[in-house]
């Protein structure tokens, strides 16, 4: 199978955006005066470049997608069905949000850009670059450009029995790779992953595994109906017949981080700081594991001031997630019309912490080590949960 998608640009992200547009409205969040007046809203700007206003890119266009796959299929004995597949997908004009109210370029190293007001002698540490912004009538001007490309392969591996004498499963394993130049329109959406890329004006400069990217998953769920008890009759038949267990295991690898410096090292005038910092050592994923410092900062240096860093985008992997849920039920014969069932529900049965990702700010303003980064404050599954309920039927 194949085929090709449009998507739309009707969301609520970009409804917002819309009445917040000239001539409706464009300074900061307020309405001011309400939209219904429909004012230009650019004369509403204050003199000094200070405002600041989010809008959409002029060429805006609608993001597609084309996708394909190939499944095979093979029953191994009755009931049972395993399944190979391939699909793989291309996508065009993708969403991404970047500043674009950066101050220009002054010159470039090694085909880079750099900003610094004499970038063949460097830029003296500590010393401003005094560089204003590309439109001094404004401040930020946060924009979400349709200019995103993306890609993705995956082999898919299933292992199927429907339910048959007491016994049905799934076990599901997909190995797959997805690549973007920006993968979130919002920064709730990133999961301590820059809200925005880092240059507006070179999307590939971005382009790295997307921030939801998840190279190994494994799935198993089974529901079991135990076999004994059903040529029992009366009490015993009430005891030890109609029991039924069900499991479900999920395994994943982790999800992409994308290390930064922590501030405006490019001294660009983006203040949203997706600088990203130098690689030193010979490993850009390095992994120590633990909540309190989950990669080495040793392997990381500051670029040059003026410049940004030849790290590339979401090449840390975060923690990856192992969980496994239980439910042990009881089916009671009360009758035709009338039934009664007893259920207990472990969530996270084995109570492991799955952790989100590092705090990825890895400097401070002045060069030093931040307390906090590599380390982990937040996990993405519950603690060990237990649900016991009675159900009646009528």
């Amino acid at each position: 199978g194949a085929g090709m998608f449009n998507d739309t640009l009707a969301g609520v992200f970009w409804i917002n955006n819309a009445i917040n547009a000239k001539p409706f409205n464009v300074i900061g969040t307020a309405r001011q005066p309400d939209p219904a007046t429909f004012p230009n809203a650019f004369d509403l700007v204050t003199a000094g470049g200070t405002d600041s206003i989010i809008r959409d890119a002029p060429d805006a266009r609608l993001p597609n997608r084309t996708q394909w796959n190939l499944t095979l299929q093979q029953e191994l004995m009755p009931d049972t069905v395993f399944t190979v597949a391939y699909t793989g997908a291309v996508g065009h004009h993708g969403v991404r949000t970047a500043e674009a109210n950066t101050a220009f370029p002054t010159g470039t190293v090694d085909g880079n850009p750099v900003w610094c007001l004499d970038p063949e002698a460097g830029c003296a540490a500590g010393t401003p670059n005094g560089l204003g912004r590309r439109n001094p009538n404004f401040g930020s001007i946060l924009t979400h450009a349709t200019d995103a490309n993306s890609n993705y392969n995956s082999l898919q591996l299933s292992l199927r029995r429907r339910f048959s004498q007491g016994l049905q499963f799934l076990a599901a394993y997909t190995w797959g790779h997805s690549i973007d130049e920006g993968s979130q329109q919002w920064g709730s959406e990133g999961r301590n992953n820059p809200q925005n890329t880092t240059d507006l004006y070179d999307h590939s400069f971005d382009r790295g595994s997307s921030i939801f990217d998840v190279q190994h998953a494994f799935s198993f769920n089974a529901t079991y109906a135990l076999p004994f008890g059903g040529s029992l009759s009366g009490v015993a038949s009430q005891v030890l017949a109609g029991w039924e267990i069900n499991s479900i295991i999920n395994l994943t690898t982790g999800n992409p981080v994308t290390l930064t410096t922590g501030f405006n090292r490019a001294d660009n005038q983006d203040r949203r700081n997706p600088d990203r910092p130098d690689l030193t050592g010979g490993n850009n994923n390095p992994s120590l594991g633990g909540p309190d410092k989950y990669f080495d900062t040793s392997g990381f240096s500051l670029p040059a001031r003026g410049t940004h860093g030849n790290l590339g985008r979401s090449t840390l992997r975060g923690p990856g997630v192992a969980n496994l849920d239980f439910g042990l039920s009881k089916n009671f014969d009360a009758g035709e019309d009338f039934g009664v069932q007893f259920r207990a529900e472990f969530f996270n049965v084995l109570n492991r912490s799955n952790f989100n990702n590092p705090a990825a700010a890895i400097f401070t303003s002045s060069g030093g080590i931040r307390g906090n980064a590599g380390r982990i404050s937040t996990t993405v599954t519950t603690s060990r949960q237990i649900q016991v309920a009675l159900r009646i039927t009528f």
